[in-house]
């Protein structure tokens, strides 16, 4: 009884920031709460498919509190480029945001992606670089790369991935790890990528 309630308030709450008439709403009752996960589960999965496709990226604010995360858990399974959904929060708790009644460490626990191997996270993030409308300076510069047919250093490249970071040293931790890593010796291989 109380996820039907939490759920009509949610509803309401949104009835009434967008000026919905209340007499419109219908009460859609459940038999257990599976079948309504799976009834929110494919909505949910298909309103974020369709804002990507239509608008290229997705946003989606989410509750806290334990009564979603399963829900979540189920919702981090679906096949979603996730590297092209941002997710908020509409509520916290006063907590450390380590604690376990944290909402935002909650949802990154049941919500984050979860990659079957690191090539599949690369595979994620190329495809997010070349289709995303952030990305755009940056596929601008790797044309004019590719039409000139010269190479530049990696870090010219790198530069251009600051437009979709929200972590101001983004950018800076790249090629970090580029030259930590001595990944500056694939640089000829890059033009393969460049080239694609």
């Amino acid at each position: 009884m109380t996820l039907v309630l939490e759920v009509m308030e949610m509803i309401s709450w949104i009835r009434n920031m967008l000026g919905l008439n209340y007499k419109e709403m219908k009460i859609k009752h459940f038999e257990n709460i599976h079948i309504l996960e799976n009834t929110l589960l494919k909505k949910i999965s298909n309103c974020i498919s369709d804002s990507i496709e239509k608008y290229g990226d997705a946003r989606i604010l989410l509750s806290g509190g334990s009564t979603p995360l399963n829900l979540y858990s189920l919702l981090s399974q679906e096949k979603i480029d996730w590297g092209k959904v941002k997710v908020g929060l509409v509520d916290e708790r006063f907590v450390d945001q380590k604690s376990d009644f944290s909402n935002e460490s909650n949802i990154k626990k049941h919500l984050i992606k979860n990659f079957t191997s690191i090539n599949k996270s690369v595979e994620s993030y190329f495809n997010n670089i070349n289709t995303h409308y952030a990305y755009s300076d940056f596929r601008a510069f790797r044309s004019k790369i590719k039409n000139l047919n010269v190479f530049y250093d990696v870090k010219e490249l790198t530069k251009y991935l600051s437009s979709y970071a929200e972590d101001i040293s983004y950018v800076d931790t790249i090629n970090s790890i580029i030259e930590s890593n001595n990944f500056e010796q694939f640089d000829l291989k890059l033009l393969s990528f460049i080239n694609s």
